[in-house]
């Protein structure tokens, strides 16, 4: 009875907490979203397991009135630690080797608790020092890296992580209550508890998906599983060990196979990744439903043998743990073939990380004596298309059949109201970002002579506003981790000129092909030395910096809807500020600034421009912005799949993914090391562009522009090696399976005709 009470009692806290937890983190925008190692395709609420860890305060609850209370709160305390610093790893991005120091310490804390590291001094009183430390290490790392990890990887949006939570904690409660009849033991009363702290969080994860349970309850309860194992061997002097690891070995596996599968490679095993076996069956073609109802069977099956293990003589015992090896070891090798064999994927419908074939060509040792492309597409493939979603011509019919063809009309209106709900601030439409920009020079009331900071690393129209207002231009080099404004030296460059007295007029900072900038520092820069930012997000709509959209985190935020970005208006742009006078004025300014009055007589007081967006073309942006969330999951797609197919050839690295936010990857950029590769990034834009595959450079950084000639710039090595080292690759949302296919066998043969060469 107080086993049940227990487990009710936590699965109806669990329960009750998810739902202000649902509501708070929505409400703030603590999303998760689709990357590279994602199984999932859409945003979801992220930091769900703050309903497990609310359920904490139950379970203490309940083990403080047992025995053995020191280890019990000692082991909590740390579960509740990890939890704390996982959801600041959720939202910081601490980094990876800190985490894995992070478990280290609170796995090496409880089993002190526990007696560590004399722990396993029970298999005889004869045993060195020297073994017993070495093997309450092994225990240390199978612990650290088997559960802790691995369970952390069991999640997605479809409840593995809870159901594999609730099958092992009743487990090992009943294994343990079978051995010892004890059945209101502290160890029992936690693996009670901790199931009905997962069972209560399945209502909102499985399988509506309204949350993740994501690192902040995840983390915690493969911690406190792996706890468990060793604190019930223990108590039944080890007789349970053997049952209750092998209740847990597919933890152990699964993290096992993909710690060496990433060691063999030469990988840093440390960082994030995607070989876990669950993630290598959904890319597989397996669909959710089907992985966890497979994996939990298993683990049901397992249970069942282990309870029929208690009650057995040893031989059975011996063949019974055989039998569990075995069907683990086949469970892993079915998803190593399903993986091995997994079909091709069409690129529209792909999941956020898709792998594309390797084409048998690409090994074809013929290959090795080319020396040009062996092929010419038959139409250009191009950098960055268009992309209709199927609704932008009902608004557009619907401004034709009104008769709403100017710079006013319900396109327009609905345009800024659905835009400034996305980005969370008031928003006016331009005729480009390019007026965004100039607006935004004019609301920080930039003047003649004045200076404004802005990343040499950029395309002109970031600048060329600038110009506009007679300022002058100061360049800033690039940080390597994200491409963007590097922060040290812009901190640098502030310090310097507030010494002198001349600090700029503005700051433009830009998210380069769909990655943010590392915001923080810089909107405390300009914050502490009274400068406005303004951040051009031309290139990033739908980026995320921290779990907010990039553009609303500065004084100005300025878009651009044109032909070849990821969503258009063929011409367009969107300026949003916090400031609602600024918006105001800057719609003001792009209807050529008429001064309102009764009699409608043109009066103009101060100078204005015809920036103001067509309802014509509000409406194609309009049903454009129905599909931003697909058309980033696609770019993103193909951004990996082009990754995933180049992993095997040296010298050519994906542009970094900043851990801070979401990179839409706007265009799928790499850089290239010609030592490695064999060709210059010039070489094999040249090589693609005669396939008739448009290939380019990235910006040409402004310090090197004749336009810009005898402005100062701060560094600018940096920029001119990503410039003279990175292209960019064919990266339309509407890019086919056999067009990105082709562009890949171009760049491969490119690669071994340029090895094959004489003197290679």
């Amino acid at each position: 009875m107080t086993a049940l009470l227990c487990f009710v009692g936590c699965a109806l806290v669990s329960w009750l907490a998810g739902y202000p937890a649902h509501r708070v983190l929505a409400r703030h925008g603590i999303l998760d979203h689709p990357n590279e190692r994602s199984c999932h395709d859409r945003p979801t609420v992220r930091g769900g397991g703050i309903a497990i860890v609310a359920a904490l305060g139950a379970v203490t609850a309940t083990v403080a009135l047992s025995q053995n209370r020191y280890g019990m709160l000692v082991m909590l305390g740390g579960a509740a630690a990890l939890a704390v610093v996982s959801f600041l790893d959720d939202q910081f991005s601490v980094a990876p080797a800190l985490r894995f120091c992070w478990h280290a310490v609170l796995a090496t804390a409880t089993l002190a608790a526990l007696g560590w590291p004399r722990l396993t001094l029970t298999f005889g009183p004869d045993w060195s020092w020297g073994v017993s430390g070495g093997l309450a290490a092994g225990v240390w790392f199978l612990w650290l890296v088997g559960y802790i990890n691995a369970f952390n990887f069991m999640d997605g949006i479809n409840g593995l992580a809870a159901g594999q939570a609730v099958v092992t904690g009743l487990g090992a409660g009943l294994l343990f209550g079978l051995h010892s009849g004890d059945w209101t033991g502290a160890g029992l009363l936690l693996a009670i508890s901790l199931a009905g702290a997962a069972a209560g969080f399945l209502p909102h994860n499985f399988p509506q998906a309204r949350m993740f349970m994501g690192d902040v309850g995840s983390a915690p309860l493969g911690f406190l599983l792996a706890f468990l194992v060793i604190y019930l061997a223990q108590k039944s002097g080890w007789v349970l060990l053997v049952p209750l690891a092998l209740l847990h070995a597919n933890y152990v596996l699964d993290t096992g196979v993909t710690l060496a599968r990433r060691i063999a490679r030469g990988e840093r095993w440390h960082q994030p990744h995607r070989e876990h076996f669950y993630q290598r069956l959904i890319r597989a073609g397996k669909s959710h439903g089907f992985v966890t109802g497979l994996e939990l069977s298993l683990q049901t099956v397992v249970l069942g043998l282990m309870v029929w293990y208690l009650f057995v003589p040893g031989w059975v015992r011996l063949l019974l743990a055989l039998a569990v090896l075995v069907l683990w070891a086949g469970f892993f090798a079915y998803g190593e073939i399903a993986f091995r064999r997994r079909p091709r994927s069409r690129l529209a419908g792909a999941p956020a990380q898709p792998d594309l074939e390797v084409a048998p060509a690409w090994s074809n040792p013929d290959l090795r004596d080319m020396r040009q492309p062996s092929a010419k597409a038959s139409q250009p493939i191009h950098l960055s298309l268009p992309h209709m979603g199927g609704s932008e011509i009902r608004f557009v019919q619907r401004a034709f059949d009104e008769n709403w063809l100017s710079t006013t009309g319900p396109n327009l209106k609905a345009l800024e109201t659905s835009f400034s709900a996305r980005v969370g601030l008031p928003s006016v439409a331009l005729s480009s970002g390019t007026a965004a920009i100039h607006l935004a020079v004019r609301l920080a009331g930039v003047k003649p002579g004045d200076e404004v900071v802005s990343p040499t690393l950029t395309f002109v129209a970031s600048c060329n506003p600038v110009l506009y207002e007679g300022a002058r231009p100061v360049f800033i080099d690039s940080e390597r981790r994200s491409w963007n404004l590097d922060p040290e030296l812009l901190s640098g460059f502030l310090k310097q000129r507030a010494a002198n007295n001349r600090l700029p007029k503005a700051v433009i900072v830009v998210h380069l092909f769909g990655q943010s900038a590392d915001l923080d520092p810089i909107v405390a820069l300009c914050r502490q030395y009274g400068v406005t930012l303004i951040e051009d997000a031309a290139e990033s709509l739908g980026a995320q910096y921290k779990n907010r959209p990039v553009g609303s985190l500065a004084d100005v935020g300025v878009y651009s809807f044109n032909g070849n970005k990821i969503i258009t208006s063929t011409g367009g742009g969107m300026l949003a500020s916090p400031h609602h006078g600024w918006v105001d004025k800057a719609r003001h300014w792009s209807t050529q600034a008429c001064d309102p009055n009764p009699q409608r007589n043109y009066l103009h007081s101060e100078i204005g421009y015809n920036y103001r967006l067509s309802n014509v073309l509000a409406g194609i942006a309009l049903g454009q912005l129905e599909v931003l969330e697909e058309r980033i999951r696609q770019r993103r797609a193909i951004a990996f799949r082009y990754r995933d197919a180049f992993a095997d050839l040296p010298g050519l690295e994906l542009m970094p993914q900043a851990p801070y936010g979401l990179h839409t990857n706007w265009l799928s950029c790499f850089l290239v090391d010609q030592a490695s590769f064999g060709l210059s990034a010039g070489g094999l834009v040249r090589s693609l562009n005669a396939a008739n595959i448009e290939a380019r450079p990235v910006w040409k950084p402004m310090h090197t522009q004749k336009l810009y000639q005898g402005y100062e710039c701060v560094g600018g090595a940096v920029a001119e090696d990503l410039n003279r080292r990175g292209i960019c690759l064919p990266s339309s949302s509407c890019l086919t399976d056999d067009e990105q296919r082709f562009v890949i066998d171009r760049v491969r043969e490119a690669h071994l005709a340029a090895k094959a060469a004489p003197g290679k």
